[in-house]
């Protein structure tokens, strides 16, 4: 089944490649010099109008007075936590809803200096159906850089949902640097996104519609192309990021160095008191359990019931230690901060393997044919560890390392290859499969006649693993950077011995040498500033919490389930399943999550329905925290955790994340996480983190008291040893298992696939139902353009059903402006 989201996303793609590849042959080859500024103002929802000032230009005021704070409000924030929402509309999307509201949150881009400016996030609230609200729930999707808040407005009428929405409000804003989803953007009074948003490119919809040329074989020409890259990416990230608000230089800078999960948190806070709430209920999934950890680790007095849904692990993927601010780091120092990457890649290749059985079993399976077994003088390794479908998919996908297909306005090479073999990793569902193998099929046999048909299947694989729009996938790049960043260990050598472990763990995507010996630097190893997420330690005097994960989660690794629940002293919920994300795949979890969320009532220990086992990880009952926070929080949270192994990646990891299927349409956290390995314990493992910290991370949090946990947890994690989780039955599987993810080292963004049988366009339709005279926003941009991009949606939805006529005549756009082909490796991976 097509993802309306994806779908949509890959024909405003289309377009845009389209007109830039035809007005270059207009040009007669001339580049023309795209205009960053009215290219953001174009991506701006509908709802951004109330920004919009008498000149036409577009700027963020002063929150609207008149609220009424509720809890601790952190001194000289007084109007943001007391404010209403800017731009209240119950118009949302062009529906016309008394039980919707939708607008804008103002919150300051620096919390240490409020005068420095504003800026706007997205807000979409659900109203309790009963009428009679108990409080609100909130929601993050993940990625970093999924838009909330559209995303839950996408699902506001799925069952699953309505029964957490007949007594609690449906909340959830859009964090600081994401961009609003194409889906919605055009509606009017739509939201999405921030403003400003993070922009890394010139053009929402980067793309290569000329040749593609063979990899260079040079291993230090290589490396330079993918330094210069990736210095330029950042360029144009702190040149254009904020620009069309009227930021000047110095306020972009500080825009991006006030992203990531720190400031995200806080941005939660002004949310909670907001929306009238004392206590934050939450359910995030994938990234969003990073960021209601980080949460509860800043407002434990405002923390209620959390639930935390495919985790990911606290130790990884946070600010440099001291200690790793160089540059002639150990392997063991690259594989701990590069453990979540590199498991990631052990877990593609298990499932990889899983594909390849799934294969053989079918007549026309690739992998049959005859000349790509293993023979002298091929182009697969020879080492006798490798299986043979790894020898098989080398002997395929290395042919266009030095022979990629350039046919007409079809391209292809061998990264933009892999990308898509590794974006049909992230799921088990067998049309998926089916896609990849008959498009591997088309290239195999180097069928002319198919070749758009494949484009079009491989756009949209290669569009879960590295989404290439964004302006350059820039949300998931900045947040992270704000994150993690680590400068001062810059070196192209780092990178390349961390891409050699990625390939020893997953070979079915290895290039093989020369083209594997090049040095490799990422975005955020030329960041201009060092990340500022505190490591996670444990948490004290918070309420017993649920934390969920399937045994088999490519993702976001099951193994990171137990280190959250140990660290918070919550509940772990264990689920026989396969797949990212719990919440709508089984019925048992589900029923778990929506009891605990709307009742309080955690569910009991033990095991139930054979699918869903229960562990606490605390002894006693933890007292409620006091009602006034010990200390407020800091404007600048200090970041030293010197003795915590940061999970900062060498290398940029390319995924995007992603919205994956359930047995009812799940909403995948996207994307961007890198599991780890798809690995499964036979019994529940006391895990901890992958890099073990020497000791207890210097960043304490100012306002938590100690209490008894279930769990003793050691001041030193001890790395838990490789187990293989049992998947459970699959026959017994009441999912769809469509699971869509990001690159390597990507938290993930969900993404989800319907059913089949079940409408792809969830509540666009209705939109278009209830206001046929809806009119896309009223730009002075081409606002039918726009709308032709939703007349599109609909028709290639039909093909995706089953026409491959159809299929074919929505692949004509998508495929005449060559999609998100890159010919280089640098340049996918930034993007990703």
């Amino acid at each position: 089944m097509l993802n309306r989201r994806m779908l949509s996303g890959a024909l405003v793609l289309a377009l845009s490649s389209t007109l830039a590849m035809v007005g270059a042959q207009n040009a007669s080859a001339e580049t023309v010099k795209e205009d960053p500024v009215k290219n953001a103002i174009w991506a701006f929802p509908h709802g951004a109008k109330v920004f919009r000032q008498s000149d036409g230009t577009y700027r963020i005021g002063q929150p609207l007075t008149g609220g009424k704070a509720i809890g601790a409000v952190p001194k000289g924030l007084e109007k943001y936590y007391s404010q209403k929402i800017t731009g209240l509309s119950d118009s949302c999307f062009a529906v016309k809803d008394n039980k919707q509201e939708c607008g804008w949150l103002i919150v300051p881009i620096d919390y240490s200096n409020p005068s420095a400016g504003n800026i706007a996030l997205s807000y979409y609230r659900h109203l309790a159906t009963s009428g009679k609200s108990k409080g609100s729930i909130v929601f993050n999707y993940g990625g970093p850089g999924a838009d909330s808040s559209a995303y839950l407005y996408s699902w506001t009428d799925d069952k699953d949902y309505a029964a957490l929405n007949r007594d609690y409000d449906l909340v959830a804003i859009s964090a600081r640097g994401t961009m609003s989803d194409e889906d919605y953007r055009y509606y009017t009074d739509s939201v999405g996104g921030s403003l400003p948003f993070s922009q890394c490119d010139e053009t929402e919809f980067p793309s290569n519609s000329g040749t593609v040329e063979p990899m260079e074989k040079d291993p230090q020409k290589a490396t330079q192309n993918d330094i210069q890259g990736s210095k330029r990416y950042v360029k144009d990230c702190l040149d254009y990021s904020g620009k069309a608000l009227g930021f000047d230089a110095n306020q972009r800078k500080l825009f991006l160095k006030n992203l990531g999960t720190v400031n995200a948190a806080r941005d939660m806070d002004v949310l909670r008191s907001v929306i009238g709430d004392e206590k934050l209920n939450y359910l995030g999934m994938s990234y969003g359990t990073r960021l209601g950890y980080e949460y509860a680790r800043q407002f434990p007095q405002n923390t209620g019931r959390m639930v935390f849904d495919s985790n990911l692990n606290i130790y990884e993927g946070n600010a440099p230690s001291e200690a790793d601010k160089k540059t002639n780091l150990t392997d063991a120092q690259l594989r701990a901060l590069n453990a979540h990457y590199i498991s990631q890649g052990k877990g593609f290749q298990e499932t990889f393997e899983e594909f390849a059985k799934w294969c053989n079993k079918q007549d026309d399976c690739v992998l049959k044919r005859k000349e790509l077994q293993p023979h002298d003088g091929d182009l697969a390794d020879d080492s006798p560890k490798l299986s043979l479908a790894t020898k098989q998919i080398q002997n395929l996908l290395r042919r266009f390392t030095s022979e990629p297909l350039n046919h007409e306005n079809v391209h292809f090479g061998y990264w933009y290859l892999a990308t898509a073999v590794r974006g049909a990793m992230y799921s088990n569902d067998p049309d998926t499969w089916k896609m990849l193998n008959d498009s591997l099929d088309t290239l195999a046999t180097r069928n002319e006649e198919a070749y758009w048909s494949a484009k079009w299947k491989l756009d949209r694989l290669y569009s879960r693993y590295a989404n290439p729009g964004n302006f350059g996938r820039a949300a998931y790049t900045t947040i992270s950077c704000a994150d993690k960043a680590n400068p001062a260990a810059m070196d192209a050598d780092n990178g390349r011995r961390v891409e050699q472990m990625y390939f020893e763990v997953a070979p079915f995507v290895d290039p093989g040498a020369p083209y594997n010996q090049a040095g490799s630097v990422n975005s955020c190893d030329v960041w201009p500033f060092e990340g500022n997420l505190p490591a996670g330690h444990d948490l004290d005097n918070l309420p017993e919490m649920l934390v969920a994960s399937n045994r088999l989660d490519g993702a976001t690794s099951y193994e990171n389930a137990p280190v959250m629940a140990k660290a918070i002293k919550g509940r772990l919920l264990s689920v026989e399943n396969t797949g990212h994300i719990v919440f709508q795949r089984k019925q048992c979890a589900t029923k778990m999550i929506t009891d605990y969320l709307t009742t309080g009532q955690l569910p009991p220990e033990g095991t139930t329905d054979k699918a869903c086992t229960v562990k606490s990880y605390r002894s006693a009952v933890t007292p409620e925290p006091s009602a006034e926070p010990t200390a407020e929080p800091s404007a600048e949270p200090t970041v030293e955790p010197s003795v915590e192994p940061s999970a900062e990646p060498t290398v940029e990891p390319s995924a995007e994340p992603t919205t994956e299927p359930t047995e009812e349409p799940t909403v995948e956290p996207s994307v961007e996480p890198s599991p780890e390995p798809s690995v499964e314990p036979t019994a529940e493992p006391t895990l901890e983190p992958t890099a073990e910290p020497s000791a207890e991370p210097s960043v304490e949090p100012t306002a938590e008291p100690s209490v008894e946990p279930t769990v003793e947890p050691s001041a030193e994690p001890t790395a838990e040893p490789s187990v293989e989780p049992d998947v459970g039955n699959p026959e017994k599987d009441d999912s769809d298992g469509l699971v869509i993810k990001p690159l390597p080292s990507e938290p993930n963004i969900v993404r989800t696939v319907p059913k089949k049988g079940e409408p792809t366009v969830k509540k666009p339709a209705a939109a278009v139902n209830k206001d046929k005279k809806s009119q896309p926003a009223d730009k002075s941009v081409k606002p039918s353009d726009k709308k032709q991009v939703k007349n599109n949606s609909k028709l290639a939805d039909t093909g995706a059903n089953g026409s491959e006529q159809a299929l074919i005549a929505a692949s004509i756009l998508a495929l005449l402006g060559g999609g998100a082909i890159y010919a280089g490796r640098k340049r996918e991976k930034q993007n990703s």
